[in-house]
C-alpha cells in the first residue's frame, strides 16, 4: 500500500510539472490555446483519479472491525483509568498524568 502511494505521488508531481511546462510554453508562444487547454484537462482528471485513488487507500487502512477493536480497547483503558493508574508505578503514574495534561508539571 505504501509503494502505490509513493507511486501515486510521484505521479502528481508529473503531472504538476507538465501543467508548469504548459503554461510556460503558452506564455513563450511554442503552445496555442487549445492544445494547452487539452492538457490542462487531461492533466486536472489524472490528478483528481490520483487524489482520489490515495483517498481510498487511506480509507482501507482501517477496516470496519480493526477500528471497533481500537475503539473497544481505548473504551476499556478508559474505563478502568483508576485502576490502572492505582496499580502502577510512579513513573507509569507520571506517564498517565502527563498524557491527560499536556503542560509541562514538575513532580
Amino acid at each position: 500500500m505504501r509503494d502505490e502511494k509513493l507511486k501515486l505521488g510521484k505521479y502528481l508531481t508529473e503531472l504538476n510539472t507538465k501543467l508548469s511546462r504548459a503554461r510556460e510554453l503558452l506564455l513563450s508562444g511554442d503552445l496555442d490555446g487549445p492544445d494547452d487547454r487539452l492538457i490542462k484537462i487531461e492533466c486536472e482528471n489524472q490528478i483528481k483519479l490520483s487524489e482520489a485513488r490515495i483517498g481510498a487507500l487511506i480509507m482501507n487502512k482501517y477496516s470496519v472491525s480493526k477500528l471497533e477493536i481500537i475503539v473497544n480497547e481505548g473504551v476499556s483503558t478508559l474505563s478502568n483509568l483508576n485502576i490502572i493508574y492505582n496499580n502502577e508505578g510512579i513513573e507509569d503514574k507520571r506517564r498517565i498524568i502527563g498524557s491527560i495534561f499536556r503542560k509541562k508539571f514538575t513532580f
